[in-house]
């Protein structure tokens, strides 16, 4: 039988731990330096010690980096703002620049075609259907929004497992 031998495999797994540890170097390269360290996949949550809660570790981490920092829990980035003049100066005289919703993933976005209102980004396509449905062109669904809401009420009271196939 022919083997190949571990010399490949060697090199193999050798360019495979080059590559993530690349990624994982131009990853904390485009992150906000001031913050805890991070860990790929797991953020910061390797460094919160045993039973330690997030407010008491959040105000260890103000003491340690100023009003301003940045951490990971998980893969969801996380601002921390902890003082009057850090919330002023980045979501009141710059409030239009971080006002907008969180960006869909690609699946959802695919799902719903940018085509529902609630998960619009702000921007001109929103304000168009804003005024579409706006407040005296919502009065007009209120009827079928309440018989929606009754309907879906009575479904859950009468078929609480399956409520929703009804």
């Amino acid at each position: 039988m022919y083997s190949i031998g571990t010399g490949p495999a060697v090199w193999l797994a050798g360019i495979l731990t080059l590559c993530v540890a690349l990624r994982f170097i131009s990853q904390q390269a485009r992150t906000p330096s001031n913050g805890p360290f991070t860990v790929p996949f797991i953020g910061t949550l390797a460094f919160w010690g045993k039973k330690k809660l997030l407010h008491l570790r959040l105000n260890e981490w103000s003491h340690q980096y100023g009003d301003f920092f940045y951490f990971k829990i998980g893969r969801s980035p996380v601002f921390v703002l902890n003082s009057p003049e850090a919330v002023n100066d980045l979501l009141i005289k710059r409030g239009s620049k971080y006002s907008s919703r969180p960006r869909l993933s690609n699946q959802a976005s695919l799902i719903t075609q940018n085509a529902r209102i609630v998960a619009l980004p702000y921007n001109d396509q929103w304000r168009l259907y804003h005024d579409l449905l706006g407040m005296q062109n919502s009065k007009i669904f209120m009827p079928f929004q309440e018989f929606e809401s009754r309907q879906s009420l009575l479904n859950l009271l009468d078929y609480p497992d399956d409520f929703w196939k009804k």
